[in-house]
């Protein structure tokens, strides 16, 4: 159950409790067991995902054999750009290493290009010695018919390398391996220790390889690496009730069976509500109970529960007059990844976004020996529709929690060589801008913060961007989620507040509580970002502290130390209102 957090979360507690319903139409009551070693609240999560209370069995009798951890930082190529070595390339190495030796392997990537991206050089890394074919990549968006494939080959030892997104890390038992490499700090200390227990099953001893990204939490990982042993697993958070999820799941109902007012009890209090915006789009009708409407609709075939987002885009790839079914993508990332422009990885092949689709929801791509990638950036405004909680601090200080309105939209996309990550310049996009509510935390500074920045001789503007962009970068430690899942943005004078603020957002439509659970450990996350920016040994700010690919702005402005100085008061003045957190 470790595995249904955020948004997988909140579909799958939708997907159980329609199973419930159906199941006691036909007068069954099924037992639900829900296995895990790596939570810390496990009956909060069991109650939460299946809607039933649990008893809670914890004797760990398991077998275990040995791990050797490697923490393996990137040599640094640039000191005064802090830049390293691309971790993608170190990790292509240390597998093609591993594979050469006849060591089974797999490593965990963050994202479906990086995946594809460490298997293309792998492979290239192997081909002399013959052994390319032996590792390949898995990962979400591949059809089934292709994921079975790859399972099959890896079970049966075919396989020596897999390359492999959090698809891999569930329910699927490949015993075996002797080897696992992270390619980037998965976001959570149960993460790490999950996909660690992928190899030495049993009692065979096993090497664990942490490949470091130049990214602030992986950078601080490596400074810090009794963090990964001291801090104790985390508390898994996800709310099923999530409007934007609920309402596809409410839509599924009606379809599998008329739902009844008491049904409450199974959906929540915003069920009735919901249901007559359903109403109104022709979808559900009522009399007495709430019936499905289209004949020609199949609601759970417009659902992907990985995402908040609607109907999956299809990747389709055009060559020799032929067009050819690639896999799918949510509608969120639809934008990002298959742009005008992009480059579209898939099983180490390399394709060109050619035309995005928007009415057919399809993207269109072709084979080409391109030897860069393509990163989008993206600019986002936020407005405050209501503060569930605000703290002040005194002199205009404030600490808030609420509900946000973001209006966010990629306007380009910036092109990297392969294997030097050499910046290879900007590209413009015009695409619409997406609207949504969502959940986030703010910091609305007073006379002390800007007084402070002032007679230091700071920039404000730059002082607040550098400390949104690392703030971003270290979340993750603190909650449950990877920094693409977290937005943010800064102002020198925010119009609702009327005073210079940060924000930091839930980046998935009516939020996964990733602001909540930073807002709880605020002031560590915010001495964690000083330390992080202080200990960095760049001059004015790199990717490893204060910089993000993703920024719109052209990461323009930034201050680096005001940032850290920034960030060291805010934590000071947290605490003196909150009490001292874990760090101080």
């Amino acid at each position: 159950m470790h595995v249904y957090t955020g948004v997988f979360g909140a579909h799958t507690a939708n997907v159980i409790r329609r199973l419930r319903r159906v199941a006691q139409s036909y007068g069954a009551n099924p037992t639900f067991i829900c296995c895990s070693a790596t939570v810390s609240n496990p009956d909060e999560v069991a109650a939460t995902l299946t809607g039933l209370p649990h008893r809670l069995i914890a004797d760990d009798g398991s077998p275990r054999g040995g791990k050797l951890a490697i923490l393996w930082n990137p040599p640094m190529i640039d000191q005064r750009s802090g830049h390293r070595r691309s971790a993608n390339m170190e990790a292509a190495e240390l597998l093609a290493w591993l594979v050469k030796r006849d060591i089974r392997t797999i490593v965990f990537t963050l994202a479906r290009r990086q995946a594809e991206l460490i298997t293309r050089y792998a492979r290239d890394a192997l081909r002399e010695a013959g052994l390319d074919e032996k590792v390949m990549a898995y990962r979400g968006g591949y059809l089934p018919k292709q994921r079975r494939a790859i399972e099959k080959q890896l079970f049966d030892g075919k396989l020596l390398g897999v390359v492999a997104t959090s698809a891999l890390e569930l329910g699927i038992d490949i015993g075996g391996l002797d080897a696992v490499v992270m390619a980037g700090y998965p976001g959570r200390i149960s993460s790490f220790w999950q996909r660690a227990g992928r190899a030495g099953r049993r009692l065979n001893e096993a090497l664990v390889a942490l490949v470091a990204l130049e990214t602030g939490v992986d950078q601080y990982l490596m400074a810090h690496p009794e963090y990964l042993v001291d801090q104790g697993v985390e508390r898994l958070l996800f709310d099923p009730r999530n409007p934007y999820i609920l309402t596809g799941h409410l839509m599924c109902a009606a379809y599998e069976l008329p739902i009844e007012d008491h049904e409450t009890d199974l959906f929540g209090p915003t069920m009735p509500d919901l249901l007559r915006l359903i109403e109104a789009e022709g979808y559900v009708t009522k009399r007495r109970r709430w019936f499905w409407v289209p004949a020609d609709l199949y609601p759970a075939g417009q659902i992907s529960i990985r995402s908040v987002s609607g109907s999956p885009y299809t990747i389709v790839a055009r060559r020799n007059g032929k067009e050819d079914l690639l896999g799918t993508i949510d509608e969120q990332s639809a934008y990002r990844m298959v742009h005008p422009g992009a480059i579209y990885l898939h099983e180490g092949e390399t394709y060109l976004v050619r035309e995005l689709d928007l009415e057919e929801k399809q993207a269109i791509v072709e084979p080409t020996d391109a030897d860069f990638y393509t990163e989008a950036m993206g600019v986002s405004e936020v407005k405050i529709s209501a503060a569930e909680q605000e703290d002040d601090a005194g002199e205009g200080l404030r600490w808030c929690l609420g509900e946000v309105e973001v209006t966010g939209q990629i306007i380009g996309y910036r092109k990297r060589r392969q294997v030097t990550e050499q910046d290879l310049g900007v590209e413009p996009l015009s695409l619409p801008a997406e609207n949504y509510g969502t959940q986030g935390l703010w910091m609305a500074m007073g006379e002390q913060e800007t007084g402070l920045l002032e007679a230091a001789g700071k920039d404000l503007m730059g002082s607040l961007h550098a400390l949104e962009h690392a703030a971003i970068a270290v979340a993750p430690l603190w909650a449950l989620c990877d920094q693409r899942d977290l937005g943010g943005v800064s102002y020198a004078m925010q119009e609702d507040l009327g005073a210079p603020a940060v924000f930091l957002y839930d980046g998935h439509p009516g939020g996964v509580g990733i602001s909540r659970g930073i807002f709880e450990r605020l002031g560590d996350v915010l001495f964690a970002t000083a330390e992080m920016i202080d200990k960095c040994p760049c001059d004015a700010g790199c990717p490893s502290c204060v910089q993000n690919s993703a920024c719109g702005d052209g990461n323009w402005p930034l201050d680096k130390k005001g940032a850290a100085m920034l960030a060291r008061h805010l934590a000071v003045r947290w605490f003196e209102g909150h009490g001292e957190g874990g760090l101080l």
